[in-house]
């Protein structure tokens, strides 16, 4: 099998057969299956806004930008199913999701008044949106295993987590799995050992509706 490409984090890319991309922690990856490719960004966590007061306008904002990436690689994408995938299992990364969520349920709630052809292909990327789990991952916690305060100094023996997210179209049906790891942080930034590996997640190629959870 040849390499597969990896989106690092802040990029996006397109291939014909498969990409990847990993350590999505605090981050996000968005997974988008094209008619004739598959597209993945890596959205780094201060590209958008995950907090208590975030707003239908940010969750606008945050599928806006996605959807402009896609558009920078592919001029006349065809979106068959679109992935959000990573964040934290926090109130704000939450918040954030069930704004998506309001979006997808009702996309009239984002109308603009001067609509485009363009704009028509924005709603089109909103209703591919089959999976929203962009509160994967558990927050970080410290060597004593309570929860990482945003006051609290960075330590090596931080437990953390993140996945990785690999999509293949040279098989049939595609193959869709999300490694998810977890460790303390001096481990997690070296090599990823077996013993890190908390559990693989096969998501579904057949079944066309809609889910928020593998």
């Amino acid at each position: 099998m040849d390499k597969i490409r990896n989106a690092q984090n802040g990029d996006s890319d397109i291939n014909s057969v498969a990409l990847s991309t990993s350590t999505v922690g605090t981050c996000m990856s968005t997974v988008i299956e094209l008619e004739n490719a598959v597209f993945i960004y890596h959205i780094e966590s201060s590209d958008f806004i995950a907090s208590d007061t975030c707003s239908i306008t940010d969750a606008h904002a945050f599928l806006m930008a996605i959807f402009k990436k896609v558009y920078r690689l592919d001029k006349k994408p065809v979106f068959k199913k679109v992935y959000l995938i990573g964040g934290l299992n926090t109130d704000q990364y939450v918040k954030l999701k069930n704004e998506i969520d309001r979006i997808g349920e009702d996309p009239s709630i984002i109308t603009n008044e001067n609509r485009t052809a363009r704009s028509d292909s924005f709603y089109l990327f909103i209703n591919s949106i089959k999976m929203n789990l962009i509160d994967f991952n558990i927050k970080s916690k410290t060597l004593h295993g309570t929860n990482k305060r945003p006051y609290d100094n960075d330590s090596p023996n931080d437990y953390i987590m993140d996945c990785t997210v690999i999509y293949d179209r040279s098989f049939t049906p595609y193959i869709f799995a999300v490694y998810q790891f977890g460790g303390r942080e001096h481990q997690m930034n070296c090599i990823r050992y077996h013993s890190l590996l908390l559990g693989i997640y096969v998501i579904d190629q057949v079944d066309d509706s809609k889910s928020n959870s593998p």
